[in-house]
């Protein structure tokens, strides 16, 4: 595959969910890492504005912890 892209990412967004609170929080987790990759001309605090005013109170916390480990995977692994 890497062969057929530019930027390849890769990284468990279940484990890295389940450091969140939820397993289910693996799009969260997806989310973060392409907002940390810069890939999109989106900043990073839009992406958690949006989270804090579209997610339901009860999964706010999880989805913006469980974002910032993906946004922190991506940065981890561009510099590793």
């Amino acid at each position: 595959m890497a062969g057929h892209v530019n930027k390849l990412i890769t990284l468990d967004a279940a484990s890295l969910a389940l450091q969140s609170g939820s397993v289910q929080a693996a799009n969260m987790v997806m989310l973060g890492a392409l907002a940390g990759s810069n890939i999109l001309p989106i900043a990073r605090e839009t992406f958690s504005d949006m989270i804090r005013t579209k997610t339901k109170p009860q999964f706010t916390e999880i989805n913006l912890i469980a974002f910032d480990l993906g946004t922190f995977a991506v940065n981890f692994s561009n510099t590793g």
